[in-house]
């Protein structure tokens, strides 16, 4: 997802930072994702926290990495987009003003759709200086909107997705036996947070360069010819 992300972006810089522990505080192993990143990215390695609440966390991280790249010598008319990794932003529909992107979300395979939904940040840097971030993405259903690009959700195999859940921040939905119930969302096309039946779609509107990934990623349900 990573590799796909940085083709489809091509950014003049991009910051993927990494921690030692999940949004939960349990540890992990950093997957070595140098081999992954092209020349215009930069490695930010992050101590992960142990706070029994995983948004303080999730929060500490996103300051982190948001105040490395507030330290580099960047312009302040330059244009920065702040996403989750499996966030694809149009570059053609950019602007220099402060926006939300109200994107597509598809969930564990690209013929899946789930939802339109609140997703990146984007504008000139000057807009994001002497801001917190995590209070900008609070607070980004009141800024201007940009309709596009695409949220690529749980693009995993099976075993990684049910790992996830068990590092993620939303632990207000887990629910009992979580294992079988994230098998039976993955294989079924069935969103994990309800179980609402995802949308058939064909993959006529995915970013290009994701559809160089795994099989899993395009698999559609087993009741859908």
């Amino acid at each position: 997802m990573l590799k796909a992300r940085l083709k489809h972006t091509n950014a003049d810089l991009t910051i993927v930072y990494e921690s030692d522990r999940s949004f939960t505080g349990l540890p992990k192993e950093r997957v070595g994702i140098n081999s992954l990143l092209n020349e215009s990215a930069i490695y930010l390695p992050i101590t992960g926290g142990t706070d029994p609440d995983p948004w303080v966390n999730e929060h500490s991280y996103r300051r982190e990495a948001f105040a490395y790249l507030l330290q580099q010598d960047i312009p302040d008319d330059a244009i920065v987009t702040v996403c989750d990794v499996d966030e694809f932003i149009e570059p053609s529909l950019l602007r220099d003003e402060l926006c939300v992107w109200r994107m597509s979300k598809f969930q564990m395979s690209a013929r899946w759709f789930q939802k339109q939904e609140w997703a990146s940040l984007s504008g000139q840097l000057r807009y994001f200086k002497d801001k917190d971030i995590v209070d900008l993405i609070k607070t980004r259903h009141n800024l201007s909107t940009i309709e596009g690009g695409w949220h690529l959700s749980s693009f995993l195999s099976l075993e990684d997705l049910q790992t996830k859940w068990r590092h993620f921040s939303h632990q207000e939905l887990v629910r009992e036996n979580m294992d079988d119930w994230v098998a039976t969302c993955w294989v079924n096309g069935r969103a994990v947070e309800d179980g609402v039946l995802l949308s058939e779609q064909d993959m006529s509107g995915v970013p290009v360069t994701v559809l160089d990934g795994p099989e899993f990623w395009f698999r559609g349900r087993p009741d859908v010819a």
